[in-house]
């Protein structure tokens, strides 16, 4: 009898949290803007007259993912340090309006995927980018209807995670799931339809876990003009490369 109950209470296995949120990195996760941002870099160094060599996509694509001034003060290495803050500066704006005027390069499923996942979901975006970056890819691929809320470096002057937790707190989460990457937590293989075994609660010591999406195939900015009739999987997402 005991042996029976015992083997019964082996198969009753805690309910997992619910997600309540996914929130999302934005460069290298959802878009690339390195061409648009080689451009912004190199008007400015002409503008100014700034000796230095002509920036490439490589250049700035090394750096993606950090702090706009991080980012410059990687790039630029060597200058000095008014040609620093110069750069730092003035390539803030120039970025956004280059993608403005060139676009940047959704990554393939990217469209699809946020749309339906937005049917299910909360979503968000957390980055380590320059005020009126987010607002600029939003405007550019239209999925801004697709997002409830976001934050960054540019507003806040706090890091990823930082930003992460004014998010969480801000919009009351209980259970989000981060996909990207965050500079404390170490990539790893994943999608987001498997994005972590346990999610967080909103605690300032449980940052959302770290997932990444690598999809490769740039596609064109699409529409969320109707956002209660995007529908499906998390797996919709990704597509393995």
């Amino acid at each position: 009898m005991q042996a029976h109950y015992a083997a019964q209470m082996t198969l009753v296995k805690p309910a997992k949290p619910m997600i309540d949120a996914v929130v999302f990195d934005l460069d290298g996760t959802l878009w690339d803007t390195s061409v648009s941002c080689a451009v912004a870099w190199n008007r400015v160094l002409a503008r100014h007259r700034i000796p230095f060599r002509t920036i490439t996509e490589h250049d700035v694509r090394g750096v993606t993912g950090r702090p706009h001034e991080e980012c410059i003060r990687a790039v630029f290495a060597g200058l000095d340090e008014a040609h620093i803050a110069t750069l730092a500066a003035e390539t803030q704006t120039e970025d956004n309006q280059a993608i403005a005027e060139l676009g940047g390069q959704l990554f393939g499923d990217v469209d699809a995927g946020i749309r339906r996942l937005a049917a299910h979901y909360p979503l968000y975006i957390v980055s380590n980018c320059q005020s009126g970056y987010i607002e600029t890819f939003f405007q550019w691929s239209r999925l801004g209807g697709c997002f409830r809320d976001f934050e960054c470096w540019g507003n806040t002057g706090l890091s990823k995670p930082q930003n992460l937790r004014v998010l969480i707190d801000r919009n009351q989460l209980r259970h989000p799931v981060f996909v990207g990457d965050t500079p404390t937590t170490r990539p790893r293989p994943a999608t987001a339809a498997s994005p972590s075994s346990t999610p967080p609660t909103a605690s300032a010591t449980a940052p959302p876990p770290t997932t990444v999406s690598h999809p490769s195939t740039p596609s064109p900015p699409g529409s969320c003009t109707n956002p209660s009739d995007r529908a499906a999987k998390q797996s919709e997402l990704h597509r393995p490369t």
